[in-house]
């Protein structure tokens, strides 16, 4: 065998690990997104916020006031939430409140309506990527970009004090916000 035979027979192997390295990279993303991200959980029927049960489809029926709000990401993905204020929303801090990886932001208004409550604050939520009435499909850079964009909608409000901004995760919700 002359060293011109083994070095291509190296590249061939070089070749050939790198193409299933980037296989079995994408098989497990498609596997742990697949496993991660539930947007229709507990059932397809209920993947959007006004089929949730009575108490669970917008803020209103909480007694919150709210807005409905949509941001668009930078990879130009519309995200659909609520803005759910006090009285003179610019007298209070703003709670961005990001949800764990089932369901949809209605699931979370029992906790939204505490937080309120106790903490005195305005609360910004939107469904992730692909979650409720958000257009794309999740994924952890998605979710980056997701945050980023609520952070620059929040900042830029002009009924929220940009100096009194908090972010709380819940769940997955953690890891989103302390990718912030």
């Amino acid at each position: 065998m002359t060293l011109s035979n083994i070095a291509w027979w190296m590249v061939k192997v070089g070749i050939f690990y790198y193409i299933t390295k980037k296989v079995f990279q994408k098989v497990v993303e498609v596997i742990v997104n697949k496993f991660l991200y539930q947007p229709n959980s507990p059932s397809v029927e209920l993947k959007f916020p006004e089929n949730n049960p009575l108490g669970f489809r917008n803020p209103s029926e909480q007694d919150l006031e709210y807005d409905d709000i949509e941001i668009i990401t930078k990879d130009k993905v519309k995200l659909c939430g609520w803005f759910i204020y006090h009285s003179n929303p610019k007298d209070y801090p703003t709670i961005i409140f990001f949800h764990g990886n089932a369901g949809n932001i209605g699931n979370r208004l029992a906790n939204m309506k505490i937080l309120f409550e106790e903490s005195k604050a305005n609360i910004v939520i939107v469904g992730y990527r692909g979650y409720g009435h958000s257009q794309g499909s999740p994924s952890e850079s998605g979710l980056q970009l997701d945050s980023e964009a609520v952070l620059d909608w929040t900042l830029s409000c002009s009924n929220i004090d940009p100096s009194r901004i908090f972010v709380f995760g819940r769940s997955m919700g953690g890891a989103v916000s302390i990718y912030l």
